[in-house]
């Protein structure tokens, strides 16, 4: 079950989209999370518990990948989902994102039915 999403990018336009996927893909989400970097989503992930991560990579202050390593940190996040939207996340990522726990590695733009596709893999929404 996700009740509570945390959105990560430095594009607000990004992270509204992002939003709306989610909203129309069957997750019955209570709370939705945003921030612009993963300097903020650790902010917000030390108050929130969240069962969704979806971020970028490439982001100012704080990349995604720093934060994913940094969230290891923090108790209870092994049980996040987490998902990875980004135009650079190449094969050079993949290893070291699957080791920080991500189920899924999409490209950017967001396109909804990849998204739909790796929630349903991850078994998030129903088929």
């Amino acid at each position: 079950m996700v009740e509570r999403v945390l959105i990560v990018d430095d594009s607000g336009l990004i992270r509204k989209c992002i939003r709306r996927f989610l909203e129309q893909s069957g997750l019955a989400v209570e709370h939705f999370f945003e921030a612009s970097n993963g300097a903020e989503a650790l902010r917000v992930l030390e108050l929130q518990k969240v069962d969704l991560l979806v971020t970028d990579i490439s982001m100012p202050e704080m990349d995604g990948v720093e934060m994913l390593r940094a969230l290891q940190d923090i108790p209870g996040s092994s049980s996040i989902h987490k998902i990875v939207i980004s135009s650079i996340a190449t094969d050079k990522w993949a290893d070291e994102l699957h080791e920080l726990g991500v189920a899924a590695v999409l490209a950017k733009p967001p396109d909804m039915a990849e998204l739909i596709r790796a929630l349903r893999d991850m078994k998030l929404v129903e088929s």
